[in-house]
This record gives structure tokens, C-alpha cells and sequence, in this order.
């Protein structure tokens, strides 16, 4: 007696053919988007399980020495950021806290790259944690622009301190929202002192004040020297483009050139 079976496996099939094209459309994906996707191991060591190709471009390094040694990360982890992000990532991990944070890692060559790694928590059908997944992005740029805006802004405040000069600003309607430099003692003011006026109250009895700030506001570069009680300023005022709500229209300098003119 033989007794057989025919099943229609073609659903499975079919199911399992979907489900393959569906896990390669979103590895393609994964891997062409401009930062680092990862899959972590829910434990305290952050044991590395899938690192995207981007890994590589970032730090010198192939995937394969991420995954080969789960632990390689933190290798690579900026020594001055080492010991406080292995703890960071240990007790969020304790905590069920998403990683959500930037740190340093060394690259091969030595570069030092700033990342920002922001993670999610993937859960079982219990509420458990099964595995994290996440985003590494590359804020190096950012975070080098910044430092070079602060030693910018640095310079700029040694020099309006020291040099004969006010730098100023004003906003659409007229109103001081900057005022400082070392020359504002010229003019017997503290800096800021008239933030919050408006220039055509504070320069009332100089007409030629209020026209270049009024040809300023209209959109026009205006430079000229003026004269305030003995002193004599040359004054340059640029329109700010498309400024925000609240924020300057125009900003100027005026550095006192009175002994040349005396």
C-alpha cells in the first residue's frame, strides 16, 4: 500500500521569492544612502552584526573587520571619547535608552571623523529588545565649520575691542539691534547702550546720518564720512538680503578717522 501527497507549494514559493526581492531592494537602498546603517546585538558590548559599505569610504576600514570582531569599534573610537562612550552605550543599553549622541572615531589613515549615532530599539512580540539598528552620520564637516566660525568670531571680537572702530547693526525699521567696538567711548556710550533705539532718535540733529541709514535700508551700499561733534567716522553701511523676522537689515562699521582729517 503506498499512500502519497501532493502539496501546492507554489504560495510558499511565491512568499519566499517576495519576501528575498524585498530583502535585496532594501540592502540596495541601505547601501546608497549617504551615511552608515547598522545592526547591533542588544547586549552592553554592542557586539556589531551588519555595518553598510559606507563604513569603509568613513574610516578606511571593510565591513568585514566590523563584524569579524564585534568589539573592533571600539578600537576606532577616538581615545579621548573611548572609555566615556563604551560606558554611555553600556548603560543606555542597561536602561533601553536608543543611542542618540556624537563621538570621535580614528580613522585608518589618522583622520579624525565627528559622527553622530542615533539608534533604534527592535522589540519581540514580549516588549523584549531583540537587536538595535541604526545611523551613523558624518557631522566632521559641520563640527569643522563650527570651530572655524568661533575662532572667526573670536578674531572679529579682538578686533572690534581694540581697534578705533563700531560695529553696528540695525533692523528694518530703523532700531539698533548692535552696537560695539572700543571707538563708543569716543561718543561717550557703552556697548549695547543704545540696542533697542531707534537711529533716527539717537542721531536726531544729524541729518546726513539718517539719509545713508534711510538709502541703506532701500537696499544701497553707502560709505561716507561723517561728522559727530568733533569726531569724524568713516562709515560703511551694507544692506542684509533677505533678512529674518526680527533680524538686522543692515550691518555697519564706522572707525573713527578723525586724526586724519584734523
Amino acid at each position: 500500500l503506498f499512500i502519497g501527497f501532493l502539496r501546492d507549494l507554489s504560495g510558499l514559493h511565491a512568499a519566499q521569492a517576495a519576501l528575498q526581492d524585498a530583502e535585496a531592494r532594501f540592502r540596495r537602498l541601505v547601501e546608497q544612502v549617504p551615511a552608515v546603517t547598522y545592526i547591533c546585538d542588544y547586549d552592553e558590548a554592542v557586539s556589531i552584526r551588519y555595518i553598510s559599505p559606507q563604513i569603509e569610504a568613513l574610516t578606511g576600514f571593510a565591513p568585514a573587520r566590523w563584524t569579524q570582531d564585534p568589539q573592533f569599534w571600539t578600537a576606532v573610537v577616538h581615545p579621548e571619547d573611548r572609555e566615556w562612550v563604551i560606558d554611555e552605550m553600556a548603560r543606555r543599553t542597561r536602561e533601553e535608552i536608543p543611542v542618540d549622541f556624537e563621538y570621535r572615531m580614528v580613522a585608518e589613515d589618522g583622520t579624525v571623523v565627528h559622527l553622530l549615532d542615533q539608534e533604534t530599539i527592535v522589540r519581540g512580540a514580549d516588549g523584549r529588545p531583540l537587536y538595535s539598528q541604526g545611523v551613523l552620520v558624518d557631522v566632521t564637516e559641520l563640527r569643522s565649520a563650527q570651530a572655524r566660525l568661533r575662532a572667526s568670531e573670536a578674531q572679529m571680537s579682538t578686533i572690534v575691542e581694540f581697534a578705533p572702530m563700531v560695529l553696528f547693526a540695525i533692523d528694518a525699521d530703523g532700531v539698533f539691534t548692535l552696537s560695539e567696538g572700543r571707538a563708543l567711548e569716543l561718543l561717550d556710550l557703552e556697548p549695547g547702550e543704545v540696542v533697542g533705539r531707534s537711529v533716527f532718535d539717537v542721531y536726531a540733529d544729524s541729518p546726513q546720518i539718517a539719509a545713508a541709514v534711510r538709502r541703506a535700508l532701500a537696499g544701497e551700499h553707502v560709505s561716507e564720512l561723517m561728522e559727530i561733534g568733533e569726531l569724524v567716522f568713516d562709515v560703511a553701511y551694507a544692506p542684509v538680503h533677505d533678512p529674518h523676522e526680527g533680524g538686522p537689515a543692515v550691518i555697519g562699521v564706522a572707525t573713527d578717522v578723525t586724526s586724519r582729517h584734523r
